[in-house]
């Protein structure tokens, strides 16, 4: 084997490598997806649920107080982490609050 030819097989292998590298890298960081939010008005919670892809998601929820006798801060509720097809719900937010926004995290 000549000194072009051991140089174009090692740079396939390099380029080989690299390929698998850059798969699995993708695919240990992929997140969930197909997510969506609800709400369920007779208990004031609110869920998320990601049914496609890997890894975790929670429902994130920022509200605060109407009543002018409370502070103004907005407060955030936290739901659980869990994984793809299970469904993350808060509890903890006030009745009467002003929901400001929704939001789900994923890791």
């Amino acid at each position: 084997m000549n000194l072009g030819t051991r140089a174009a097989s090692f740079g396939t292998a390099v380029l080989l490598a690299l390929a698998i590298d850059a798969a699995v890298a993708q695919s240990a960081s992929a997140v969930p997806s197909d997510c969506a939010i609800s709400r369920d008005n007779s208990t004031n919670q609110y869920s998320s649920l990601c049914t496609a892809g890997t890894g975790e998601h929670r429902i994130v929820v920022n509200w605060k107080f109407v009543n002018p006798w409370l502070p103004p801060d907005v407060y955030t509720s936290y739901g659980p982490w869990v994984g793809v097809g299970s469904v993350s719900t808060t509890s903890g937010i006030a009745g009467g609050a002003v929901i400001i926004g929704t939001a789900v995290q994923l890791r």
